[in-house]
């Protein structure tokens, strides 16, 4: 049979791994038989008997043996060129071997199908079991000895001595089963062990053992209960099932000096199709252990088998695979308790698993998820994975991942984090809530939506080191309570957009490409290279702010902060715009660029506007005459509509903005500009004099009015230029550069906010 991609959905269900031995036959193919017709019933009764292979009631046939190999069993296989069983007909499936009902078109059964094992006829006899179950074991009374409980993994009973007494062991099969207690460890009954793999052969799980008593005057001891039988269903098309029971039944109770039986295991179930759908679930649950008032408990039996493989697996809002292990009776404590069975096996293989709104797939505490060994990915749509502290592939918590998951709006839960093994990865759209791990050989991809990872409630909440893709259109939102780290190489196609609450970090030596206009809405911290895209007008955009010393390529527009970060440094970009709402903060702490002030290399064009933010660092006070040039570029273009200064008494600083460079000059204050043009001249006599004796807007000498002082201070002024005007120290080769700044209306700081910034 062809190999079918592995989709793990499992309901509300403890899986463990189990001891597995080498069986063949499963599962069969329905072009391998030949057909005997067509069952189309919509009312009536009809009844399959795999001792006698024969079909009976409102549909007559034989079918035929399968063999599958040494020490295992025949199935009873009834082929049919259709099969469809509607609600209103009555469906008996009995007799001893495991069964299977194939179809060379689809499969219809809308009726439930209940093949689980029987508890103790009477307090101390056996459960029965059909369809390939074992039966439970006898418990001791006045002239029966106690039983093992049949099959493979069938139940133990206690090995007593005079005044010994025990609970029977629970069956084994998807799991162990649970030991029955004793007063002594020696004496315990044991449980059966796991067996089978449901992908090589079809068998039903195993009873429980029986219980054993004080001595001849005790009551009689409980007896074990009969197992889930084993039935396979598969189709060249469809496959739709009502509801599936083969659970094991629990162990007999008993009172006084006497034992119960141990819990028969849960039974199989195997569905392959084109398509699959269970409306009500399947049960494959072991049998609770049976209680005693006076003596230690009884063991339960383990959970069942349960396997899928199909192209497409609808499930139902209920619980689909149930394999929980039985737990013991409530019966009085002595040195060694029975304990519970193990949760048997569900491997589900489809390529497509629909799970609808409302249900929970989920892995409790002690649950494992076996691995397929093709290693084919997971696929998980519309709901909810979770795992409580679960594994995948080996009991390993947090969840150890070494499969490609598909997550199309799934949500997946795993509390104590997932790690990504191997070279695994996660695509598609919806949430994993873990703290999130991912190895440099890992892959992240979001497309169709929004993919969010991590933990915003752990400082390791997303820490990757591989590959992460946003595709066209969708969104990577990572949670961390500190910033999260991405891996060596990130990459955003058109439209795509990264996310995240706290901010991510870029460390040295990784790298963030965008192929298109792409966005980075949280915030973020470059410390090594981000390609912007480098069509015409497409822009890597930074919504929030963004610090580090890493560099730039491409077109990179900054719309929040834009910081080259705790110390000064030199920041290379290719093409760099900031928009209206931007803002530039540069830090001035020496006269060297890169070491002692900020600067920004950019080897295309810089267009400019929002704020630019210069403050002093390190008790610097600069000269007048120093210059800075804060960016230079192939051309700038625009200016910043705001520009913060640093306030120093004496001082005043222009920003100067060149074809190729804008550059920070400190000048002397000039307190007679009054009309505040950048120099002293008749504009200024004209501003004082219809402010003289009005208010204080001419005033020089900082004494709270406008008078004749300030006049004094006018003429000692007049004809006071910045230093850059009048010494043209500019860091550009043409001489003339400033006049012609000026003559083509490029803005320069207002002599009223320098007077403002240094009275302050």
């Amino acid at each position: 049979m062809s190999h079918r991609r592995l989709a793990i959905a499992i309901t509300s269900v403890y899986l463990v791994l189990a001891c597995m031995v080498t069986v063949q036959g499963a599962p069969l193919d329905p072009n391998a038989f030949a057909s005997i017709g067509t069952l189309d019933l919509s009312s009536g009764s009809v009844t399959f008997n795999t001792s006698t292979l024969s079909v009976s009631g409102a549909f007559s046939g034989t079918g035929v043996l399968q063999p599958q190999g040494a020490g295992l069993p025949d199935i009873a296989v009834f082929t049919f060129d259709g099969l469809a069983i509607e609600g209103g007909v009555t469906l008996n499936l009995i007799g001893s071997r495991p069964i299977a009902l194939l179809s060379k078109e689809n499969a219809m059964i809308d009726q439930f199908i209940d093949i689980s094992g029987g508890p103790p006829t009477f307090v101390s006899i056996g459960g029965t079991a059909r369809l390939g179950g074992g039966a439970g074991g006898n418990g001791e009374e006045a002239t029966t000895d106690p039983q093992n409980g049949s099959g493979p993994g069938g139940g133990g009973f206690s090995d007593i001595f005079e005044g010994e007494v025990g609970g029977g062991g629970g069956a084994g099969f998807g799991g162990n089963g649970g030991d029955g207690g004793a007063r002594q460890l020696v004496h315990v009954a044991p449980g059966g062990m796991a067996y089978g793999d449901l992908s090589t052969a079809l068998q039903g799980g195993s009873g429980g053992g029986g219980g054993t008593r004080t001595n001849q005057f005790s009551p009689q001891a409980g007896g074990g209960g009969g197992s889930g039988g084993a039935v396979e269903i598969g189709a060249l098309g469809a496959v739709y099932v009502a509801q599936i029971f083969t659970q094991g039944a629990p162990g007999a109770s008993v009172s006084g000096s006497s034992g119960g039986g141990g819990g028969g295991s849960g039974g199989a179930v195997l569905l392959h199709g084109q398509t699959v759908a269970v409306a009500g679930g399947i049960y494959a649950d072991g049998g609770d252990g049976g209680a005693s008032t006076g003596a230690p408990d009884s063991g339960g039996g383990a959970g069942g088998r349960v396997l899928v493989e199909t192209e497409m697996l609808s499930l139902a809002s209920v619980p689909f695979a149930s394999v929980n292990g039985g737990q013991r009776g409530a019966g009085t404590a002595f040195v060694n308790p029975g304990i519970g069975g193990q949760s048997g096996i569900a491997v589900l293989k489809p390529l497509t698993t629909i799970i609808p709104t409302g249900s929970l797939v989920e892995v409790r505490a002690d649950g494992t998820l076996p691995t397929d060994t093709a290693g084919a990915p997971w696929s998980l749509k519309t709901d909810r994975l979770r795992f409580d502290a679960g594994s995948i592939g080996a009991a390993l918590a947090p969840v150890a991942s070494a499969h490609d998951i598909d997550l199309n709006g799934g949500i997946v839960a795993a509390g104590q984090g997932w790690n990504m093994t191997g070279a695994s990865a996660i695509s598609g759209f919806g949430h994993l809530s873990a703290p999130f791990v991912g190895g440099a050989t890992n892959h992240v991809a979001a497309s169709g939506g929004t993919l969010t990872l991590g933990d915003a409630n752990s400082t390791r909440g997303f820490n990757f080191a591989g590959v992460a893709a946003i595709g066209a259109g969708a969104m990577l939102n990572l949670l961390d309570a500190d910033k999260a780290g991405l891996g060596a190489v990130t990459t955003l196609a058109a439209g795509g957009r990264l996310n995240s609450l706290n901010g991510v970090a870029l460390d040295g030596g990784e790298i963030m490409t965008a192929s298109g206009a792409a966005e980075i809405a949280g915030k973020f911290t470059n410390q090594g290279t981000v390609n912007g895209p480098t069509a015409a007008g497409q822009f890597l955009t930074f919504a929030d702010d963004v610090d580090g010393i890493g560099s730039y390529t491409g077109n990179v527009l900054f719309s929040d902060g834009f910081s080259a970060g705790a110390s000064p440094t030199q920041v290379s970009l290719e093409n760099v715009a900031f928009d209206a709402t931007a803002e530039l903060s540069i830090e001035l702490g020496g006269a060297t660029p890169g070491s002692q002030f900020d600067q920004l290399t950019v080897a295309g064009d810089a267009m400019l506007s929002g704020k630019l933010k210069m403050s002093l660092i390190n008790d610097f006070t600069p000269s007048i005459g120093q210059t800075f040039t804060i960016l230079s570029a192939n051309a700038v273009d625009g200016t910043f509509t705001t520009e913060i200064l640093p306030s120093v008494p004496g001082l005043v600083f222009d920003v100067i903005y060149n074809t190729q460079s804008v550059v920070l000059i400190v000048s002397p204050a000039f307190t007679a500009d009054f009309d505040n043009d950048g120099d002293v001249d008749g504009g200024d006599l004209n501003q004082w004099h219809g402010d003289f004796g009005v208010n204080a807007l001419s005033d020089a000498d900082n004494d709270g009015d406008s008078d004749g002082a300030d006049f004094l201070t006018w003429q000692r002024q007049l004809g006071s230029v910045p230093a850059v005007a009048a010494t043209a120290v500019v860091p550009e080769p043409e001489t003339f550069l400033l006049f012609f700044l000026a003559s083509a209306g490029f803005r320069r700081t207002a002599g009223q906010k320098r007077q403002e910034l240094i009275n302050e």
